[in-house]
């Protein structure tokens, strides 16, 4: 039974604990879904966008929310549930 019949995750057992974090993470950093891809980063900025929203209505009190901001990012979401959903 040779090497190319096991896993890569099977294959990393070998490999020092170092190494294999390095490798881990260079193979992160360039998947199809890492962070240098608009797959990582669109969902970074609409989660940053429900954060300040939160953030405001914590520190600045309830009366800074407004509605039309609030309506723009529940339609805006919803669209990227609807373009996440035609994708999948």
């Amino acid at each position: 039974q040779g090497s190319n019949s096991l896993s890569i995750y099977e294959q990393l057992r070998f490999v020092p604990a170092k190494q294999r974090i390095v490798i881990m993470a260079a193979a992160w950093l360039n998947s199809a879904a890492g962070p240098m891809t608009t797959h990582f980063w669109g969902p970074v900025a609409n989660w940053g966008l429900a954060g300040s929203g939160m953030y405001d209505a914590a520190v600045k009190g309830p009366e800074i929310i407004n509605e039309r901001m609030s309506a723009v990012q529940i339609v805006y979401s919803g669209f990227f549930v609807w373009v996440a959903w035609a994708v999948q």
